[in-house]
């Protein structure tokens, strides 16, 4: 009887043992997956830090492109217009060229002024250009019209 008293203490001793191996491996496990998992942490942290950072600069590059995008379109908005005036004043003079060259049959010379002092004497005495009103049409477009002189 001893020997079979002994021996289930022999096997609670050998479960024991195991029970003890398995424990330092699960704790040695459980440290080294808890370091790569730390790694995987900071590296991730990392990535994310430096993409944010990628992103800030990203951010600023697009404000100021945007800025100078900007810039550029009323520069060519206003030398769009001041084209527009230049191209009217152009279209003018040659169409008075024109009808100065070759004359309609309903075309009649201006009547001469009533008064010697509202007359120009001399080309030099005339304003060098005719003046426009500019108008801006329902879409977009430019329009100039003539102010007749008073």
């Amino acid at each position: 009887m001893m020997l079979l008293a002994w021996r289930p203490m022999q096997n609670l001793d050998d479960l024991d043992n195991r029970w003890a191996k398995l424990d330092g491996v699960e704790q040695r496990l459980s440290r080294r997956i808890e370091g790569a998992a730390d790694r995987v942490d900071h590296a991730i942290q990392g990535r994310i830090d430096r993409v944010d950072a990628g992103l800030g600069g990203l951010a600023d590059g697009l404000g100021q492109l945007r800025v100078s995008v900007g810039q550029g379109v009323n520069a060519l908005e206003d030398t769009s217009a001041r084209l527009d005036e230049t191209f009217a004043g152009a279209l003018l003079a040659i169409t008075e060229l024109a009808e100065t060259a070759n004359p309609s049959q309903d075309w009649e010379p201006p009547v001469a002024a009533a008064s010697a002092d509202s007359t120009p004497e001399t080309l030099d005495q005339r304003p060098s250009s005719p003046q426009f009103q500019r108008q801006e049409l329902p879409d977009g477009s430019v329009a100039y019209r003539r102010l007749s002189a008073r």
